[in-house]
């Protein structure tokens, strides 16, 4: 599984794009593209779209999906699409990482605080999105995982059970670091999050 090809826009914001006969818009160098939180977005719903679009079909057939049929997950879909998401976490442009400003780094980047402040807030957006698709795909091997050992008791030394194990953790992790992150930019004032309906989301 791979992500699929998409045909996204380039990185420059409106007031820098051109019209016909015109020559062609460029973003000014040193200023950071608002409209690349979109560009990144737009991937990570492509990844997430992978995961999702079987679990729906099998919904709307009326079928059980393999994905989240009791006693079996499909742990090599689960390997692959995590994957794509670290693979698009890794490749983040450094201004739409949540540990750059964490670190106190921010203003390296080289921008005028309201401009900066934007990007912080891109920056927590998508780490709720990352976060919150990670947990999406690895709740099923809780599900799994929770109910084996209701059925037969815990079990020990399987490969299998072990990966299950795995997954159910990094789910937990994933939503703690959710949670921590929607925690700590719930402060009104702070702006770093948008409107208050999506922290409810998550």
């Amino acid at each position: 599984m791979t992500a699929s090809r998409l045909c996204l826009p380039q990185a420059i914001d409106d007031e820098y794009l051109t019209g016909a006969g015109e020559p062609p818009g460029e973003q000014p160098p040193g200023t950071i593209a608002i409209i690349g939180c979109y560009i990144e977005a737009v991937r990570l719903q492509d990844i997430i779209g992978q995961f999702l679009a079987p679990i729906n079909h099998h919904l709307e057939s009326g079928r059980a999906s393999s994905w989240c049929v009791k006693g079996d997950l499909n742990l090599k879909t689960v390997l692959e699409i995590d994957r794509l998401l670290d693979d698009w976490r890794f490749n983040l442009p450094v201004h739409l990482r949540i540990e750059t400003y964490q670190s106190g780094q921010g203003a390296e980047l080289g921008q005028r605080q309201q401009r900066l402040m934007l990007l912080e807030r891109q920056a927590n957006v998508l780490t709720a999105r990352f976060l919150h698709a990670r947990l999406t795909l690895l709740r099923p091997g809780l599900s799994v995982l929770c109910a084996a050992d209701a059925e037969h008791g815990p079990r020990t030394g399987s490969m299998d059970r072990e990966m299950v194990i795995k997954a159910a953790n990094m789910c937990l992790s994933a939503t703690e670091a959710l949670v921590d992150l929607l925690s700590s930019n719930m402060d009104p004032q702070a702006d770093r999050l948008p409107a208050p309906w999506y922290n409810v989301f998550y």
